[in-house]
């Protein structure tokens, strides 16, 4: 595709042509611009968003390349920037699936070449799960409050006591139940994020697939009896 467009100092030609690596190979003011790379990176450790980084190459003939306009959409929302070979950090959608980075060079005279793209298949890490809180081994109350939490943060749980169904999604980070028999008892859950832009969470992509369990007696401990402390494990008879 070859657009020309006329500027203040003249005329400058863009042709964009993109490979299957997502180089995009361009014309501005004549002189080759490339986007040579533009790779995803996914971190679980920044919960506010997910990031790539642009690694640029332009030139021009005339005047010179001075700034960049980026932006996660074709048509608005560019951010002007001084030009940088490498632009790291860039903010993009944090959607599962395919998301595109559009990038406008800007030259000395002012000239703004039309965007070129490239695009990242991302894939994003469903939430883990962690109970911080609640009742283990043996206790004499018959209730329990359990909280817990997801290190993504802006998760959404569902949860179930014993052989209860699971809850509706919500964002409360504590269950509580009363009124419990003598005897075993046991507490799941499983934290979700929305990260495919479907609506409602999405149990194959988007919903922890190992949801983090605790269990527990209500009773008096034996004398001479062992119970472990600790990580939560699924069930345990005493003779």
């Amino acid at each position: 595709m070859t657009a020309r467009t006329l500027a203040a100092s003249g005329i400058f030609e863009v042709s964009l042509l993109k490979t299957t690596q997502g180089t995009v190979r361009g014309y501005f003011d004549r002189a080759e611009t490339v986007v040579t790379s533009l790779s995803a990176l996914p971190d679980r450790l920044k919960p506010e968003g997910v990031y790539v980084t642009l690694n640029l190459t332009a030139s021009d003939a005339i005047s010179g390349v001075t700034g960049m306009l980026v932006s996660n959409d074709a048509l608005t929302g560019y951010v002007q920037e001084s030009f940088n070979p490498v632009r790291e950090l860039w903010k993009i959608n944090a959607v599962t699936g395919t998301q595109k980075v559009y990038v406008k060079f800007i030259d000395t005279a002012g000239n703004i070449s039309n965007p070129i793209e490239a695009s990242i298949e991302l894939h994003l890490l469903a939430p883990d799960t962690i109970i911080l809180s609640g009742p283990a081994g043996f206790t004499p109350s018959t209730s329990a409050q359990m909280s817990f939490t997801c290190p993504e943060g802006g998760c959404v749980f569902s949860y179930a006591f014993d052989h209860d169904d699971w809850s509706e999604w919500n964002s409360e980070t504590v269950a509580k139940r009363g009124g419990l028999s003598y005897g075993n008892h046991y507490f799941r859950v499983k934290a979700a994020k929305e990260s495919n832009g479907q609506e409602g969470i999405q149990p194959e992509e988007e919903e922890d697939p190992t949801p983090a369990e605790r269990t527990w007696i209500v009773g008096v401990q034996p004398p001479g009896s062992v119970v472990p402390y600790g990580p939560p494990i699924k069930l345990w008879k005493i003779d």
